[in-house]
């Protein structure tokens, strides 16, 4: 039975392998109709149906993230697991695919891809969250030393 704490794992390194992908793809596919209008009132222009990214698979949805002033779309994942009492859930990541700015619907320029890193798994969250809170503890006790006299005085 998987954990919660396994589905988020999950759902963010497999999103962020399909943002990695359909990003560069569609910046690529988008790049040459820079300067051309590409957004109506309703959404995208027809003849750009066949540019628009595609479910990875089932258990992503992609649709598209309504905005004047960007071209993108939302990816979300649902990834199901088991909470404390045994009942079945489903825990969602989403990202938003930013491809280029728009003005007026117009596509006035793709922007540059930079990839997602992942390999996240449970054993560096694990260590990650007791360094969180190791420093926490620290962050806490100095803080706590400072008093009423605060970090900053004011001039």
């Amino acid at each position: 039975m998987k954990t919660i704490l396994e589905a988020k794992v999950e759902a963010k390194n497999r999103l962020y392998v399909a943002y990695n992908n359909l990003v560069s793809a569609c910046i690529a596919a988008f790049t040459p109709f820079v300067g051309q209008k590409v957004m109506k009132a309703d959404g995208l222009m027809k003849k750009f149906a066949d540019l628009v990214p595609k479910a990875p698979s089932p258990d992503f949805h992609v649709y598209l993230n309504r905005s004047n002033y960007t071209l993108g779309w939302i990816i979300n994942i649902d990834v199901t697991y088991f909470f404390r009492n045994g009942d079945q859930r489903s825990h969602r990541d989403e990202i938003c695919l930013y491809i280029g700015d728009l003005k007026n619907g117009v596509l006035t320029k793709t922007l540059d891809f930079k990839p997602l890193e992942y390999g996240f798994s449970v054993e560096k969250i694990l260590v990650a969250r007791e360094r969180f809170n190791k420093a926490k503890k620290e962050f806490d006790a100095a803080k706590s030393a400072l008093g009423s006299f605060g970090e900053y005085d004011c001039q």
